[in-house]
């Protein structure tokens, strides 16, 4: 259910003001040792020190770190050494250009004393959120069940579309536009759009496309579902206008037991993000929040 929304909020487990060069180092650790194979928590060793760089220890707590966020464990023990191992060799190299980031006196340049702060404001706010939202409760059985149940568009009644996608500017002349809405919800074929459409000196970009139910919107899937081959339906955007066609589809029904896990983990992330929601309205109405200048004329239409 690849439009299931996850979650609303990031909650990320960086600490400190170092957030953005430990991410730069579990990113690139992750990406290099993307290879390694299944793993378990890398076993303790016996001190704390793992190296030193010109006299700044790069400590064991900071390679179990990178493993945690990389997700990074090994079935042996050899394996796992192995991957400290890589994992320490980034940190010195990481800590080289840190330390000539610093003779540079890069520290003090305004772009990334904001990148720091940012990252730290980033770093404090979830925290925050995950001490007070707490892991996602479980959607239980008879929630998944009913999730199942009403939306039949992704599940009992599955499909695998073969579209036909014609855009257009939605800037394009009102008149038009009101002839390629009749064209399409009259049930008119698709050539009879871009025959309305080039009359009128509308480029149109056509596309064609094979997508299963969970890879369409939530909001145009149950349109769709209601076609037959052949017939169409009308959607927009700020800039364009797009007539989407069924040429034909499969029916590729999700048994409730396949779905159950990905349905309890989307509801359960949902209900998370309304806590959050919910907690930011909180403190919103507590707070004294002023807006100044150009942006004190949206204060009125700022949310409450």
């Amino acid at each position: 259910m690849k439009d299931m929304p996850h979650t609303t909020y990031s909650l990320r487990s960086t600490s400190g003001a170092h957030a953005l060069t430990r991410l730069f180092a579990a990113t690139a650790i992750a990406l290099a040792i993307a290879g390694c194979g299944k793993t378990e928590s890398a076993e303790k060793v016996p001190t704390q020190v793992a190296a030193k760089v010109d006299g700044t220890e790069i400590s064991v707590h900071q390679i179990n770190y990178v493993m945690t966020r990389a997700k990074m464990n090994a079935e042996t023990a050899e394996a796992a050494q192995s991957m400290r191992k890589q994992v320490l060799e980034k940190l010195v190299d990481q800590q080289l250009l840190v330390q000539k980031a610093m003779e540079d006196k890069l520290d003090r340049s305004p772009d990334v004393q904001m990148a720091l702060e940012t990252a730290r404001r980033d770093v404090l706010a979830d925290a925050y959120l995950r001490q007070a939202t707490g892991a996602a409760t479980p959607a239980d059985d008879r929630t998944v069940r009913k999730y199942y149940d009403e939306h039949p568009e992704l599940f009992s009644q599955r499909r695998v579309f073969q579209l036909q996608e014609f855009s257009y500017p939605a800037s394009t002349p009102a008149e038009t536009q009101a002839a390629v809405k009749s064209i399409v919800e009259s049930g008119k074929p698709a050539e009879e759009v871009v025959k309305a459409l080039a009359g009128s000196g509308v480029e149109v970009a056509r596309t064609e496309s094979q997508r299963a139910s969970e890879q369409i919107s939530l909001e145009l899937l149950p349109r769709l579902s209601r076609l037959q081959p052949g017939q169409g339906v009308l959607t927009s955007n700020a800039q364009t206008m797009t007539a989407i066609y069924v040429r034909s589809f499969q029916m590729a029904p999700v048994p409730v037991e396949a779905a159950a896990p990905r349905i309890a983990q989307f509801l359960s992330n949902q209900n998370l993000s309304q806590n959050v929601t919910e907690l930011v309205k909180n403190l919103r109405s507590k707070a004294k929040i002023d807006y100044v200048g150009d942006f004190a004329a949206n204060d009125a239409a700022s949310p409450k």
